[in-house]
């Protein structure tokens, strides 16, 4: 029984870890992937209309702020779950991996 234990919460510290990693990544890769597109629409167009092109870009960069701060509360209570209820006996505290 405790075995089974062992083995389910070794697979949901996994899991957990490899979902942080997924919103780091994510957190990374958006900013730049916006600006390559600012980037490409100001090559693209020979007298872009730099309203349109401003407003899409700022939307994206708002849309992808809040997206960031979703991610990073999620984050947080991964870490917090892991702290509390995977390593409640844990020696030292948790100072990122």
């Amino acid at each position: 029984m405790n075995l089974d234990l062992q083995i389910g919460k070794t697979q949901e510290y996994d899991t957990l870890r490899q979902e942080l990693l997924d919103a780091k990544r994510y957190v990374f890769e958006r900013p730049l992937a916006i600006a390559a597109l600012a980037a490409v629409g100001v090559q693209l167009f020979d007298k872009p209309p730099y309203i349109a092109l401003l407003l899409a870009v700022e939307f994206l960069a708002v849309f992808n702020f809040w997206f960031t701060v979703n991610r990073l509360q999620s984050a947080a209570r991964i870490v917090a779950y892991i702290q509390l209820v995977l390593e409640p006996s844990a020696a030292c505290r948790w100072i990122g991996w």
